[in-house]
């Protein structure tokens, strides 16, 4: 009875078996880290895009419905129409809108504000916002918008009667 053999593994094939394990550890938890990785890139990309979408939306509604669009300084300016005043804030590393005592913040990182004026001509000197265009970036790529105001006729001579009764 003491000659009966006892199946078992050998030590040999036991860290043959803990190596392989350990390599396959290893290579998962690269892969999940890698994909840890690609998901917050593609969160952080989500986020940008929403921003940007709505900074359009929100920007492109405030340029159809003014009246006037006039430059306060060299990153801010108003939007007037019949019964309200809005504000547009470009700084190079945030984007503020304000409508109705009410802030929106973009985080959006800009550069290469240009401002098209167009000059009526009036004793007043009044200089209307004719363009908007502003380079928007995200890593490595860069998003152009541009934003125009179209005046008629009527408008401007609205604008320039208002602003000599002044």
């Amino acid at each position: 009875m003491l000659n009966k053999k006892i199946k078992a593994f050998t030590l040999a094939e036991m860290l043959v078996a803990l190596a392989l394990t350990s390599i396959m550890v290893v290579f998962s938890y690269m892969g999940l880290s890698q994909l840890n990785k690609l998901l917050v890139q593609y969160r952080d990309q989500n986020i940008f895009i929403t921003e940007l979408n709505e900074l359009n939306k929100r920007t492109s509604f405030l340029f159809n419905e003014a009246n006037s669009i006039q430059k306060i300084s060299e990153t801010e300016l108003i939007f007037t129409t019949d019964s309200a005043e809005s504000k547009l804030v470009v700084d190079p590393s945030f984007i503020l809108t304000v409508k109705n005592n009410k802030t929106d913040t973009f985080k959006l990182e800009n550069k290469g504000l240009k401002i098209v004026n167009e000059e009526i001509a009036s004793e007043a000197s009044i200089s209307l916002i004719k363009k908007l265009e502003v380079d928007i970036y995200f890593g490595k790529q860069k998003f152009h918008l541009i934003f125009i105001k179209n005046y008629d006729a009527f408008s401007k001579l609205k604008i320039e009667t208002a602003n000599v009764s002044n």
